[in-house]
């Protein structure tokens, strides 16, 4: 997608990420939540920017030896544009190697063969 940058999150975008949540879920992360996993140092956070703002978001957490996704969102009025698997694919290739051995599902699409 032209225009659209995949970034580490940081504190500073913490506003802007909470408010993509708050647009895309009836029950969105708190910004403290954002916060705490930026201090987590087994967590991976990216966001996909567009232009100047934030049109996506998506946070992993590694525990033990199974990646997580906690959290992911992309606005409405930028959905099925592939933003959401960017943020996958660019989030960090233990992640990837996971999803390439097993079963992924997309979420919002159900399961994916």
């Amino acid at each position: 997608m032209e225009g659209l940058t995949i970034r580490n999150m940081t504190k500073e975008d913490v506003m802007q990420v909470q408010s993509v949540a708050s647009r895309c879920f009836s029950t969105p992360w708190p910004s403290e939540s954002f916060e705490y996993e930026l201090s987590n140092k087994d967590a991976i956070l990216k966001v996909a920017v567009a232009n100047t703002s934030i049109a996506g978001y998506i946070c992993l957490r590694t525990l033990l030896d199974i990646t997580h996704v906690l959290d992911i969102a992309v606005i409405p009025r930028m959905r099925r544009a592939g933003i959401g698997s960017l943020l996958e694919l660019r989030a960090g290739g233990r992640y990837q190697a996971q999803v390439v051995t097993r079963q992924a599902t997309h979420f919002g699409l159900g399961d994916v063969q």
